[in-house]
């Protein structure tokens, strides 16, 4: 397994959701480990933070390895252990496809959205900048790099299980980073919906093992 460094943004204070998905990530690194180097980098912030890009290259720089995977604090990686294979000395970033969950935190239910929505986050540190104060985004240093996309591992995100305040205050503030006037509606689960999950533990229980 090649090394890698999991960076991971996120404020001081966490609420049920984000230590959910932390503590998922921390086994994750600690099963990732008992096949190479795998390391736990966090940017841990009280203060709203207004140039996420910015955020995220400081990371990368602080990361221990050349492989570097970010993660939201409300995210996690499902079937990591198929990537391994991926990290090929031809390919320079993996992307994964998200996947958003809507609901009650018990009963919820996967998006279409903007699916796949696919994420490039794992990558050679020394190929790749962020770029974007919100909805930030990876960028080549070089048009020849290979960016592959994983069939089967995924991005989890359960940030819109959180109140729907919370989704206003972040949506605003959000657009007003971007320069843009603030239109919040909260997406309507029936026109979104896939499929039912029972119960999001099921969803990664096989994975900390």
């Amino acid at each position: 397994m090649n090394d890698v460094t999991v960076c991971i943004v996120r404020r001081r204070q966490l609420d049920e959701i984000d230590r959910f998905c932390r503590s998922y990530t921390l086994k994750m690194v600690e099963n990732l480990k008992k096949r190479g180097n795998a390391y736990l980098v966090e940017y841990i912030t009280d203060e709203d933070i207004d140039d996420f890009a910015s955020v995220r290259n400081e990371l990368t720089k602080e990361s221990l390895t050349e492989w570097v995977l970010h993660l939201d604090t409300d995210e996690c990686l499902i079937n990591y252990k198929e990537i391994e294979r991926s990290l090929l000395k031809s390919v320079n970033a993996i992307g994964f496809k998200r996947h958003n969950y809507f609901g009650d935190y018990e009963h919820v239910r996967v998006d279409s959205g903007c699916y796949p929505d696919v994420q490039f986050r794992l990558y050679r540190k020394s190929n790749f900048e962020w770029t974007g104060k919100v909805h930030e985004y990876l960028i080549p240093k070089r048009s020849s790099l290979r960016m592959y996309k994983h069939p089967t591992a995924f991005i989890a995100h359960f940030g819109w299980l959180k109140p729907k305040e919370y989704q206003k205050q972040k949506h605003d503030r959000y657009h007003l980073i971007a320069g843009r006037k603030p239109d919040w509606e909260f997406p309507k689960i029936e026109e979104v919906i896939l499929k039912k999950v029972p119960n999001i533990k099921n969803i990664i229980k096989s994975e900390v093992v």
